[in-house]
């Protein structure tokens, strides 16, 4: 079960270093069908179909393309153990990992200022019939951010609260890199066989409560409806 929840870790970590390019907007009468991949319009709000998702980017704000989340996440798995069983257990999560949206105040790798961010990823758990809750999939994450090579404060108790209507359950994390504590919260649902994940980061209340502003634009239509 450790293959699960690597993904979005990998990105979260990489989010102070990393470069990107932004997605294009779609022209809003461009004919689509129900879309994999989230994609905007150019309004600042970021849509996907399959989740039923949409969240709004704050204005100057930065968003990181799929293809660059992805390469991220690859990056990152350096910051793992050189175990080769964990490295193949993290190839197969990337595998079967959807990145949504990463959200950052500045582009990626802008010299000289802390960047709070959020990221979304979707990871398919259907091999994992155990998980039947965003708190399931967070033990997994907790398990995951202790076997890093850097030395995570992680919280135990699972948390949740409710954006919009939807149930998300969290923890806090955090960790020095150089001489900045960075803060961290990871947020979780299931959606059918699909774990959908949220991070957070940020370094104070100010930063904090900038993430907390785009989380609260987040919109989840049940799959009941």
């Amino acid at each position: 079960m450790r293959r699960l929840t690597l993904p979005a870790l990998l990105a979260a970590l990489l989010t102070l270093s990393a470069c990107g390019t932004e997605p294009e907007p779609k022209p809003e009468n461009a004919p689509r069908g129900p879309e994999a991949l989230t994609y905007t319009t150019g309004d600042n709000v970021y849509i996907n179909d399959m989740f039923a998702l949409r969240i709004e980017k704050p204005d100057g704000w930065f968003s990181q393309s799929a293809e660059d989340m992805i390469a991220m996440q690859q990056q990152g798995s350096a910051l793992f153990s050189d175990d080769d069983n964990i490295r193949q257990l993290l190839k197969a999560s990337l595998e079967s990992t959807l990145p949504l949206f990463g959200f950052f105040e500045v582009p990626p790798g802008t010299p000289g200022k802390l960047n709070p961010n959020i990221l979304a990823t979707a990871e398919n758990i259907r091999h994992a019939p155990g998980i039947s809750s965003g708190c399931d999939y967070l033990y997994h994450a907790r398990v995951a951010l202790r076997q890093m090579s850097i030395n995570y404060d992680v919280e135990d108790e699972c948390h949740s609260r409710t954006v919009n209507g939807t149930e998300l359950n969290f923890f806090h994390a955090s960790a020095m890199f150089g001489s900045q504590q960075i803060q961290q919260r990871y947020l979780a649902l299931v959606r059918d066989q699909h774990a959908l994940v949220f991070v957070q980061s940020f370094f104070d209340e100010e930063s904090e409560a900038l993430v907390d502003e785009v989380l609260a634009t987040l919109h989840i239509q049940d799959a009941a409806e």
